[in-house]
């Protein structure tokens, strides 16, 4: 299984999870899993990341981003982990969706990791954003912080991975 995992954590929250994903889903297999860490060109900070990231995620806008490969087309299925902002996915994570390559056909799990509310509407969105662009969604997590950091959600995330990956074969 060749498997690649993008994020966007601007507290820590979401980069934790796709690693202790990434850790599930190579334990015992000669699988591929990739992470690729989606990075803005300006970092944002705890100002702006409320006074201005939030109206721009709420607004739907992108980010300039570090330059990452979003082709999709060696994977067989690929994973968008995102912060909830504004009920919204982060301007990093749109720029992502705007940029995916080769992704009609392909299968995606999302996760969305919050404080306490918006993640449906959030993976609704990205849910609308990956179908643009031909992405079937498999599976989608809405998690708190909390929840972020439990073996149980992680494996049940990864088992979703395993799942799909499996329908396609």
């Amino acid at each position: 299984m060749n498997t690649k995992i993008f994020y966007y954590s601007y507290s820590g929250v979401t980069r934790e999870l796709a690693l202790t994903l990434k850790a599930k889903l190579s334990s015992g297999t000669s699988d591929l899993v990739d992470v690729v860490e989606i990075k803005p060109k300006k970092a944002y900070n705890s100002l702006t990341a409320y006074s201005v990231g939030v109206k721009r995620a709420r607004m739907g806008d992108c980010d300039p981003i570090e330059e990452v490969n979003t082709d999709v087309s060696d994977c067989d299925i690929f994973l968008v982990g995102m912060p909830v902002w504004a009920a919204r996915p982060a301007p990093p994570i749109n720029t992502l969706f705007r940029d995916i390559s080769s992704g009609d056909g392909r299968t995606a799990v999302i996760f969305s990791t919050m404080k306490k509310s918006g993640g449906i509407e959030t993976l609704d969105a990205a849910e609308k954003m990956l179908s643009e662009k031909g992405v079937k969604v498999a599976g989608k997590f809405a998690l708190t912080d909390k929840e972020s950091r439990t073996d149980e959600k992680a494996e049940e995330i990864a088992a979703a991975v395993r799942a799909a990956v499996h329908q396609r074969v």
